[in-house]
């Protein structure tokens, strides 16, 4: 016969509320060494807008993924992948969000700007070109419904001469705010190859229709 062994009774010693949501302990330091070249300008920031370093970090990775996104793709484990990054900032009101990505973006609305210019100046030059291939193409379609057998050969010869109808030149936009899923397909059909979404307002985004 096997003896059991006594079991200590505790006593029951009743607890407090508790909090439904328990302290979050402080994170690490920002790693801003491994910045690189972009550490001066995110410093540089950090110390006129005195928010968190990682805020203006972010701003900082975010416009060089769009930069360069269009030009290199990268190597991973998995294979070639696009430079693009996915950057969601989580503050309180008042850190400063808007002011770090400001400078930081200055760059890019010159650039915008500059482009927004020239897209103007390829449009006029795009209609003139439309406006005499579609005449030329409306003639070509007229002699050829009032003629039979040789006008129409010599027709479907005279339209393939004439070509494809010009293209109008792509959108020069290269950021977006908040798009409509719709919206943000279209741009892409008629407008750049990268794009970046920016907005200051994320969770009105996410929380929205466009998924």
């Amino acid at each position: 016969m096997i003896a059991q062994p006594q079991m200590k009774e505790t006593a029951y010693a009743p607890e407090g509320p508790q909090p439904l949501v328990r302290e979050i302990a402080p994170g690490a330091a920002y790693p801003v060494h491994a910045l690189g070249p972009l550490r001066p300008a995110v410093e540089a920031v950090q110390g006129v807008t005195q928010a968190p370093v990682a805020i203006p970090a972010q701003s900082a990775l975010a416009v060089a993924s769009l930069a360069v996104q269009g030009f290199a793709d990268v190597e991973t484990l998995g294979g070639t992948r696009p430079t693009s990054l996915y950057a969601l900032t989580i503050a309180r009101s008042g850190e400063r969000k808007s002011a770090c990505d400001a400078p930081l973006m200055t760059a890019l609305r010159a650039h915008e700007r500059e482009q927004a210019k020239a897209q103007r100046e390829e449009m006029e030059s795009w209609r003139n070109a439309h406006a005499l291939w579609k005449g030329a193409r409306d003639k070509i379609l007229a002699e050829a419904k009032s003629g039979k057998g040789e006008k129409r050969t010599a027709a479907q010869a005279d339209l393939e001469a004439l070509g494809p109808e010009p293209e109008a030149p792509p959108s020069a936009d290269r950021t977006v705010t908040e798009p409509t899923f719709e919206g943000l397909t279209k741009l892409f059909a008629h407008g750049q190859p990268s794009l970046g979404l920016f907005s200051d307002e994320g969770g009105q985004f996410l929380g929205g229709g466009t998924p």
